[in-house]
C-alpha cells in the first residue's frame, strides 16, 4: 500500500511539474463502465483503460477533472491525484 501511494505521489510530482501550456487537453469524467475498462469523457472521447490500470479507474467518479496527456496514451485524474495508461476507441466530438 506504501508503494502504491508513494509511486502515484510520484507521477502526481512528475505530471503536475511537466505539464507546459497545451501539454493536456482538460475535461472531466461522464461516466465509465463498473469495471473501469471504459471511461467516456466531457468532450465524447472514449477511451479503454489497460488492464493493470482498471483497479484505479474503477474508483473515479463521474464529474472528477481529468487531464487527456498530449501523447494519447495516458489520462490523469486531479481529483485521485493519479493517472491510467489508455488507448483511445472514439476520438472528441468538439
Amino acid at each position: 500500500m506504501k508503494r502504491i501511494i508513494l509511486v502515484t505521489l510520484l507521477i502526481s510530482l512528475v505530471l503536475g511539474a511537466n505539464l507546459a501550456p497545451g501539454a493536456a487537453k482538460e475535461t472531466f469524467l461522464k461516466s465509465r463502465t463498473a469495471d473501469g475498462a471504459v471511461l467516456v469523457l466531457g468532450d465524447g472521447s472514449v477511451w479503454e483503460v489497460s488492464p493493470p490500470h482498471r483497479s484505479e479507474s474503477r474508483e473515479w467518479q463521474a464529474g472528477d477533472q481529468i487531464k487527456i496527456m498530449e501523447s494519447k496514451d495516458c489520462l490523469y485524474n486531479v481529483a485521485h491525484g493519479e493517472s491510467v495508461d489508455v488507448r483511445q476507441l472514439q476520438p472528441s466530438q468538439r
